[in-house]
């Protein structure tokens, strides 16, 4: 006997909605996504710690194609349906972005709802700019002096 597979989910209880946060739809499980979820980017220095958090609620919420630079849709299919990924990442990058750099690069993109552009100009400047290096000089000495 080989392996068998195992029964599919049972479908959700008569009458639960589904906008509660965690529902089963037929053989696969999905999660509402929430706004509420993704944190402010106040200011640059927080930028590595909050774009790790991105990625990983991103991820969660089915949308983690958008944080991929390299990633263009195969067909018409996954081009509607990153299409509207992107459309509400580029929502939750408007209402939390809130460095004068970020602004700009949400404002960039406000007629195309790009989400990944603004994504890949916001991590080229968290990560290459003259302010990056500097954040990471002070946090390198920040460290020394505990040390010594």
């Amino acid at each position: 006997a080989g392996p068998t597979t195992p029964p599919p989910p049972p479908p959700p209880p008569p009458g639960t909605p589904h906008t509660a946060p965690y529902y089963s739809s037929g053989h696969s499980w999905s999660v509402k996504p929430e706004m509420r979820h993704y944190r402010d980017l106040t200011e640059q220095c927080q930028f590595n710690e909050w774009y790790e958090d991105m990625r990983a609620f991103g991820r969660a919420d089915g949308v983690d194609e958008v944080f991929d630079p390299l990633y263009i849709p195969g067909d018409a299919y996954e081009y509607q349906a990153f299409e509207k990924k992107q459309a509400w990442v580029y929502a939750i990058l408007r209402k939390i972005i809130k460095t004068p750099e970020g602004k700009r690069y949400v404002d960039e993109e406000r007629t195309t709802y790009n989400a990944q552009g603004v994504i890949r100009k916001l991590v080229q400047f968290g990560t290459r700019s003259t302010h990056a290096t500097l954040d990471l000089s002070l946090i390198h000495i920040r460290r020394c002096r505990r040390r010594g």
